[in-house]
């Protein structure tokens, strides 16, 4: 009797791997299994105690759900073919300055683009040198490596100031501020600036007006950027400040510290110039100043025109 068990076994494991039974049961366990996260997502979202975390955590579960569900009908190897076909990476973010139905809608809409070469309106990303992300490793075949390179290696770029910044990490596991994102263009709010005597001297100096710092109830607020404004500040930002990190390195006191001490004088630049949204060198306006009050007053002047 056990050897006739036996051979049932052998014969019923020949019929479901010839059959592919195997294959078609596995894949019912990953939907299974899909399906169930879906739902301890949503029941995760509902159990939210408070108004902020409901809508960042139903914000999180319905992007993840409705790219799942787009892709029956617009599978996610579309997305794959156009990045392979696209020169800069798109930036689709979705930021705060939305009211919480448009940043649903627009996470609908940054999904079905994707997958009909549709995101060419939408802003750029920009790196910490300011500028432009490439989608794709300069010399990779755009397709292998978009459908066929699951690792998605990347080489590093071979700038003096990256190589340096690498160079220093391999040493001394340590990564400098000076690649880092500025706070002033994240994604978190913005401190609209006041008038002060230093700040309307540099003004001046630069030949330039801004009237909503005669607003005095607006100068107490805050702001939210969209993408295209803190891609703006990037790169204002970015190329100056790798202009004066490329000047640092091949200075002959550089050339004197120790790794360590370069990666402090290299923090020390960033936090002097960089880790302020208003930022006055010898009575002017750097570059990311001048163009952070250029974008808070065209959000002044929309206001004002809603308003009206």
């Amino acid at each position: 009797m056990e050897s006739d068990s036996n051979d049932m076994s052998v014969v019923t494991k020949a019929l479901t791997n010839a059959l592919g039974a195997g294959a078609f049961s596995s894949v019912s366990y990953m939907l299974d299994q899909s399906f169930l996260q879906g739902i301890n997502g949503l029941m995760s979202t509902m159990a939210s105690s408070e108004a902020d975390e409901f809508q960042r955590n139903f914000e999180r579960w319905f992007g993840s759900a409705f790219q799942a569900a787009s892709a029956v009908v617009l599978p996610n190897q579309l997305s794959a073919f156009y990045r392979a076909h696209r020169e800069y990476l798109p930036d689709t973010r979705i930021t705060k300055d939305m009211d919480f139905l448009e940043r649903l809608m627009k996470k609908m809409e940054y999904t079905i683009k994707d997958r009909t070469f549709g995101l060419g309106d939408v802003p750029v990303r920009v790196n910490w040198k300011g500028e432009p992300i490439e989608q794709n490793p300069r010399g990779a075949n755009r397709h292998a490596y978009q459908l066929f390179d699951i690792t998605k290696s990347r080489q590093g770029s071979a700038d003096p100031v990256s190589n340096e910044v690498y160079r220093l990490y391999e040493q001394t596991e340590a990564i400098s501020r000076i690649v880092g994102t500025p706070s002033f263009a994240a994604t978190r709010p913005v401190n609209v600036p006041d008038m002060n005597r230093n700040l309307n001297l540099a003004i001046r100096r630069s030949n330039l007006k801004f009237s909503f710092l005669d607003d005095e109830d607006f100068v107490k607020e805050r702001v939210r950027l969209n993408t295209d404004q803190m891609n703006r500040l990037m790169a204002a930002a970015g190329k100056d400040r790798y202009a004066r990190a490329e000047e640092l390195i091949s200075s002959e006191k550089y050339q004197r510290m120790n790794d360590e001490e370069k990666i402090e004088a290299l923090d020390d630049l960033n936090k002097q110039f960089y880790s302020k949204a208003v930022a006055i060198e010898r009575g002017r306006l750097l570059p990311h100043t001048v163009e952070l009050l250029k974008i808070i007053q065209e959000i002044y002047d929309d206001e004002r025109r809603d308003e009206d």
